[in-house]
Protein backbone atom coordinates (compact mmCIF):
# COMPACT_ATOMS: atom_id res chain seq x y z
CA UNK A 1 0.00 0.00 0.00
CA UNK A 2 1.04 3.74 -0.77
CA UNK A 3 2.25 5.10 2.34
CA UNK A 4 1.17 9.51 2.37
CA UNK A 5 3.24 11.57 4.42
CA UNK A 6 1.20 14.67 6.02
CA UNK A 7 3.93 17.65 6.99
CA UNK A 8 1.44 19.97 9.54
CA UNK A 9 2.72 21.71 12.75
CA UNK A 10 1.82 20.65 16.09
CA UNK A 11 -1.20 23.06 16.47
CA UNK A 12 -2.86 21.54 13.12
CA UNK A 13 -2.22 18.22 14.29
CA UNK A 14 -3.28 17.85 17.52
CA UNK A 15 -7.19 17.71 16.96
CA UNK A 16 -6.46 15.27 14.04
CA UNK A 17 -5.04 13.16 16.41
CA UNK A 18 -7.35 13.20 19.03
CA UNK A 19 -9.71 11.86 16.26
CA UNK A 20 -7.62 9.10 15.12
CA UNK A 21 -6.72 7.75 18.67
CA UNK A 22 -10.19 5.69 19.07
CA UNK A 23 -10.11 5.13 15.35
CA UNK A 24 -6.84 3.09 15.66
CA UNK A 25 -7.28 1.11 19.06
CA UNK A 26 -10.95 0.04 17.23
CA UNK A 27 -9.24 -1.27 14.32
CA UNK A 28 -6.35 -2.69 16.18
CA UNK A 29 -8.43 -5.06 18.16
CA UNK A 30 -10.72 -5.67 14.89
CA UNK A 31 -7.45 -7.29 13.26
CA UNK A 32 -6.17 -9.20 16.34
CA UNK A 33 -9.62 -10.80 17.14
CA UNK A 34 -9.45 -11.83 13.67
CA UNK A 35 -6.65 -14.52 14.03
CA UNK A 36 -4.79 -14.24 10.76
CA UNK A 37 -3.17 -11.23 11.07
CA UNK A 38 -5.12 -10.29 7.63
CA UNK A 39 -7.71 -7.23 9.73
CA UNK A 40 -10.85 -6.95 8.81
CA UNK A 41 -12.99 -4.93 6.78
CA UNK A 42 -12.47 -1.47 9.10
CA UNK A 43 -8.00 -1.87 9.04
CA UNK A 44 -6.43 0.85 6.79
CA UNK A 45 -5.07 -0.42 3.57
CA UNK A 46 -3.02 2.74 3.75
CA UNK A 47 -1.01 3.43 6.67
CA UNK A 48 -1.00 7.36 7.32
CA UNK A 49 2.80 9.20 8.72
CA UNK A 50 2.16 12.38 10.22
CA UNK A 51 5.75 14.40 10.74
CA UNK A 52 4.88 17.11 13.11
CA UNK A 53 6.74 20.34 13.42
CA UNK A 54 6.78 22.58 16.81
CA UNK A 55 4.12 26.05 16.01
CA UNK A 56 6.23 28.74 15.16
CA UNK A 57 9.24 26.78 13.53
CA UNK A 58 11.41 28.10 10.39
CA UNK A 59 10.46 26.17 7.18
CA UNK A 60 13.76 25.94 4.97
CA UNK A 61 13.76 28.59 2.34
CA UNK A 62 12.80 28.00 -1.47
CA UNK A 63 15.21 28.57 -3.78
CA UNK A 64 15.06 30.02 -7.74
CA UNK A 65 14.04 27.85 -10.15
CA UNK A 66 12.27 25.18 -7.86
CA UNK A 67 9.03 23.73 -8.24
CA UNK A 68 6.80 25.06 -5.25
CA UNK A 69 3.96 22.86 -4.17
CA UNK A 70 4.18 21.21 -7.25
CA UNK A 71 2.30 24.05 -9.84
CA UNK A 72 4.39 27.61 -9.22
CA UNK A 73 8.23 27.36 -10.84
CA UNK A 74 9.81 30.33 -8.51
CA UNK A 75 11.75 33.23 -10.81
CA UNK A 76 12.64 35.73 -8.82
CA UNK A 77 12.46 36.47 -5.30
CA UNK A 78 11.02 39.86 -4.11
CA UNK A 79 11.23 40.11 -0.55
CA UNK A 80 12.58 37.97 2.85
CA UNK A 81 11.24 39.24 5.50
CA UNK A 82 9.02 39.08 8.92
CA UNK A 83 8.58 34.87 7.99
CA UNK A 84 6.92 35.53 4.45
CA UNK A 85 8.74 35.57 1.23
CA UNK A 86 7.12 37.03 -1.77
CA UNK A 87 8.12 35.84 -5.45
CA UNK A 88 7.46 36.38 -9.34
CA UNK A 89 6.61 32.57 -10.26
CA UNK A 90 5.09 30.91 -13.27
CA UNK A 91 1.90 28.64 -12.33
CA UNK A 92 1.64 25.81 -13.97
CA UNK A 93 -0.08 23.98 -16.13
CA UNK A 94 -1.94 27.48 -17.00
CA UNK A 95 1.20 29.87 -17.55
CA UNK A 96 0.27 32.40 -15.29
CA UNK A 97 2.48 34.80 -13.78
CA UNK A 98 1.39 35.47 -10.41
CA UNK A 99 2.69 36.89 -7.06
CA UNK A 100 3.28 34.06 -4.76
CA UNK A 101 3.35 35.21 -0.74
CA UNK A 102 4.67 32.25 1.32
CA UNK A 103 4.28 32.28 5.14
CA UNK A 104 7.11 29.42 6.07
CA UNK A 105 5.70 29.73 9.85
CA UNK A 106 3.67 27.49 11.33
CA UNK A 107 0.83 27.60 14.24
CA UNK A 108 -2.33 30.39 14.69
CA UNK A 109 -0.01 32.67 12.47
CA UNK A 110 -0.57 29.94 9.72
CA UNK A 111 -4.31 29.78 10.33
CA UNK A 112 -4.70 33.44 10.34
CA UNK A 113 -2.84 33.81 7.00
CA UNK A 114 -5.16 31.25 5.42
CA UNK A 115 -8.47 32.66 7.05
CA UNK A 116 -7.51 36.33 5.60
CA UNK A 117 -5.98 34.74 2.16
CA UNK A 118 -9.56 32.56 1.96
CA UNK A 119 -11.85 35.65 2.31
CA UNK A 120 -9.57 37.76 0.06
CA UNK A 121 -10.22 35.17 -2.80
CA UNK A 122 -13.70 35.71 -2.55
CA UNK A 123 -13.22 39.08 -2.83
CA UNK A 124 -13.03 41.08 -6.14
CA UNK A 125 -12.81 45.36 -5.91
CA UNK A 126 -11.16 47.28 -9.19
CA UNK A 127 -8.62 48.80 -6.10
CA UNK A 128 -7.26 45.49 -4.71
CA UNK A 129 -4.92 43.53 -5.98
CA UNK A 130 -6.69 40.10 -6.77
CA UNK A 131 -6.24 37.01 -4.74
CA UNK A 132 -5.83 33.70 -7.04
CA UNK A 133 -5.75 30.88 -4.64
CA UNK A 134 -4.30 29.50 -1.29
CA UNK A 135 -2.89 26.43 0.44
CA UNK A 136 -0.51 24.16 2.50
CA UNK A 137 2.13 23.19 0.66
CA UNK A 138 3.74 19.39 1.57
CA UNK A 139 6.34 21.36 3.50
CA UNK A 140 4.46 22.46 6.12
CA UNK A 141 4.42 26.44 4.20
CA UNK A 142 0.88 28.16 3.22
CA UNK A 143 0.88 30.24 0.37
CA UNK A 144 -1.45 32.80 -1.37
CA UNK A 145 -1.18 33.51 -5.32
CA UNK A 146 -2.24 36.92 -6.82
CA UNK A 147 -2.17 39.36 -9.90
CA UNK A 148 0.90 40.68 -10.90
CA UNK A 149 0.34 44.49 -10.88
CA UNK A 150 2.53 46.88 -12.93
CA UNK A 151 2.39 50.52 -12.36
CA UNK A 152 4.24 53.13 -9.99
CA UNK A 153 4.20 52.74 -6.27
CA UNK A 154 3.01 55.67 -4.69
CA UNK A 155 5.71 56.67 -2.50
CA UNK A 156 7.79 57.43 -6.09
CA UNK A 157 5.46 60.10 -7.07
CA UNK A 158 5.20 62.10 -3.28
CA UNK A 159 9.30 61.68 -3.44
CA UNK A 160 8.62 64.53 -6.00
CA UNK A 161 6.44 66.70 -3.03
CA UNK A 162 2.79 67.10 -2.99
CA UNK A 163 0.02 66.12 -5.45
CA UNK A 164 -2.62 67.98 -7.00
CA UNK A 165 -6.02 68.33 -5.56
CA UNK A 166 -7.63 66.49 -8.28
CA UNK A 167 -5.29 63.89 -7.91
CA UNK A 168 -5.09 63.98 -4.43
CA UNK A 169 -9.34 63.23 -4.54
CA UNK A 170 -9.25 60.62 -6.67
CA UNK A 171 -6.19 58.88 -4.64
CA UNK A 172 -7.98 59.28 -1.38
CA UNK A 173 -11.11 57.66 -2.77
CA UNK A 174 -9.70 54.91 -4.41
CA UNK A 175 -7.60 53.95 -1.80
CA UNK A 176 -10.65 54.34 0.65
CA UNK A 177 -12.38 52.39 -1.30
CA UNK A 178 -9.84 49.64 -1.69
CA UNK A 179 -9.80 49.64 2.41
CA UNK A 180 -13.01 49.65 3.10
CA UNK A 181 -13.56 46.39 1.00
CA UNK A 182 -11.15 44.99 3.02
CA UNK A 183 -12.47 45.32 6.48
CA UNK A 184 -15.98 44.49 5.08
CA UNK A 185 -14.15 41.10 4.42
CA UNK A 186 -12.89 41.15 8.04
CA UNK A 187 -9.20 41.36 6.75
CA UNK A 188 -6.94 44.48 8.44
CA UNK A 189 -4.26 45.27 6.24
CA UNK A 190 -1.61 46.31 8.75
CA UNK A 191 1.30 47.99 6.61
CA UNK A 192 -0.67 50.41 4.71
CA UNK A 193 1.56 52.97 3.63
CA UNK A 194 2.96 54.58 0.12
CA UNK A 195 5.09 51.64 -0.38
CA UNK A 196 1.17 49.66 -0.72
CA UNK A 197 -0.39 51.55 -2.99
CA UNK A 198 0.61 51.19 -6.68
CA UNK A 199 -0.51 53.38 -9.04
CA UNK A 200 -2.25 51.81 -12.43
CA UNK A 201 -4.12 53.36 -15.57
CA UNK A 202 -7.41 52.21 -16.04
CA UNK A 203 -9.22 51.35 -19.48
CA UNK A 204 -10.34 54.92 -19.99
CA UNK A 205 -6.40 55.81 -19.69
CA UNK A 206 -7.55 57.50 -15.69
CA UNK A 207 -5.26 56.87 -12.82
CA UNK A 208 -6.29 54.33 -10.43
CA UNK A 209 -4.58 53.70 -6.95
CA UNK A 210 -5.08 50.05 -6.05
CA UNK A 211 -3.92 48.92 -2.28
CA UNK A 212 -1.15 46.12 -2.29
CA UNK A 213 0.46 43.81 0.29
CA UNK A 214 -2.59 43.49 3.06
CA UNK A 215 -3.01 40.33 5.46
CA UNK A 216 0.38 39.02 4.89
CA UNK A 217 0.96 38.85 8.65
CA UNK A 218 4.90 40.00 7.84
CA UNK A 219 5.21 41.84 10.71
CA UNK A 220 3.58 45.29 11.30
CA UNK A 221 5.20 49.17 11.16
CA UNK A 222 5.88 50.47 14.73
CA UNK A 223 5.27 53.67 13.00
CA UNK A 224 1.83 53.17 11.83
CA UNK A 225 0.62 52.49 15.77
CA UNK A 226 -2.34 54.49 17.22
CA UNK A 227 -2.08 57.20 20.11
CA UNK A 228 -4.04 54.47 21.62
CA UNK A 229 -1.17 52.37 21.11
CA UNK A 230 -3.16 50.18 18.66
CA UNK A 231 -1.37 48.16 16.10
CA UNK A 232 -2.34 45.83 13.39
CA UNK A 233 -6.18 46.47 14.00
CA UNK A 234 -9.11 47.98 11.35
CA UNK A 235 -8.61 51.06 13.92
CA UNK A 236 -4.97 51.23 13.05
CA UNK A 237 -5.13 51.06 9.40
CA UNK A 238 -7.81 54.14 10.17
CA UNK A 239 -4.87 56.05 11.68
CA UNK A 240 -2.75 54.99 8.63
CA UNK A 241 -4.83 56.35 5.68
CA UNK A 242 -4.88 59.44 7.84
CA UNK A 243 -1.22 59.79 7.83
CA UNK A 244 -1.10 58.25 4.25
CA UNK A 245 -3.19 61.30 3.50
CA UNK A 246 -1.71 63.93 4.80
CA UNK A 247 1.55 63.33 3.67
CA UNK A 248 0.42 62.94 0.25
CA UNK A 249 -1.32 66.53 0.42
CA UNK A 250 1.30 67.95 2.19
CA UNK A 251 4.58 66.14 0.91
CA UNK A 252 5.50 65.94 4.57
CA UNK A 253 4.73 63.25 7.30
CA UNK A 254 2.37 64.59 9.62
CA UNK A 255 4.45 65.35 13.77
CA UNK A 256 7.54 66.44 12.28
CA UNK A 257 8.03 62.99 10.55
CA UNK A 258 7.95 58.80 11.39
CA UNK A 259 6.33 58.40 14.90
CA UNK A 260 8.61 56.13 17.05
CA UNK A 261 6.29 53.85 19.05
CA UNK A 262 8.06 54.93 22.24
CA UNK A 263 7.18 58.18 21.78
CA UNK A 264 2.83 57.60 21.77
CA UNK A 265 2.48 59.94 24.68
CA UNK A 266 3.95 62.65 23.25
CA UNK A 267 2.66 62.21 19.97
CA UNK A 268 -0.66 62.24 21.31
CA UNK A 269 -0.17 65.88 23.20
CA UNK A 270 1.91 67.08 19.89
CA UNK A 271 -1.52 65.66 18.03
CA UNK A 272 -3.91 67.80 20.77
CA UNK A 273 -1.38 70.72 20.95
CA UNK A 274 -2.17 71.20 16.64
CA UNK A 275 -5.58 70.47 17.34
CA UNK A 276 -5.60 73.66 20.43
CA UNK A 277 -3.78 75.92 18.18
CA UNK A 278 -6.09 75.99 15.24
Amino acid sequence: ATTEIYTLSLHDALPILSTFKPRLIKNSQETSSNGDGAGTEGTPSSPVRIRLRAAGEEIPPRQEGQVYDGRFRLQTCLERRGGVEKWLALQEPMVRRVLLEVLTQSGERADSFLMDASALAATRHENLAAVYDLGRAEDGSVWRSSEVMHGFVLREVLNQGPMARTRLRALVRDVADGVAELHNSGVVHGNLSAEAVLLEQDVDDDELARVTAYGTHGGHNPSLRTPENELGTMAADVYALGLLFHQAATGKRPVGGKVDPSRSEEHTSELQSQKTSR
